[in-house]
């Protein structure tokens, strides 16, 4: 028979994980005179588990609603990676503490935005009921937490002299 059919089947193929060496020569500080070494390109300091996985730890919990245990369980059945459930958090604070400067860099690029769509929507926040902000502009999406739905969140984030349009639903 001529015929044929093709048949296509998307899967997923579980990355190998990746154990990278980072070896350090030491050497003596000519001020000081400690031993001192370098860091590696792409090497996290005193940490055993790399960014890849601490971020998707962090995927997992903040987008995905796994609790640390669960998050836990998975990188040991599916990547044969053992960490202790409460590096977890640790993961958490790194990827803010991280983040941060590029959080404050986009909010204070808020007040060049010609204009900015200001909504807020209820939030629960540690079983305490507080308002998600968002600010967008043409280039910008920027939330915030607060616990005030008042104008004092609007000149908490923009300041006092924002010149462009703001655009809300009231």
């Amino acid at each position: 028979c001529d015929r044929h059919e093709d048949h296509y089947q998307e899967d997923i193929v579980i990355p190998e994980v990746r154990v990278t060496r980072y070896r350090h020569h030491f050497y003596y500080c000519p001020c000081c005179r400690k031993a001192v070494y370098g860091i590696g390109a792409g090497e996290m300091p005193r940490s055993f588990i790399g960014p890849v996985a601490k971020s998707l730890s962090n995927f997992m919990h903040y987008q995905m609603g796994l609790s640390y245990g669960k998050i836990k369980r998975l990188f040991r059945e599916c990547f044969q990676m053992e960490f202790d459930r409460s590096s977890c958090p640790g993961f958490d604070g790194q990827a803010r503490s991280r983040g941060q400067p590029i959080y404050e860099k986009l909010k204070a690029g808020l007040i060049q935005e010609s204009y900015l769509h200001v909504d807020e929507t209820g939030w629960r926040n540690d079983g305490q009921n507080e308002w998600l902000w968002i600010f967008g502009g043409k280039e910008t999406a920027f939330y915030w937490i607060d616990p005030s739905r008042g104008g004092k969140v609007l000149e908490s984030v923009l300041g006092e002299t924002y010149h462009g349009v703001l655009i809300s639903d009231f």
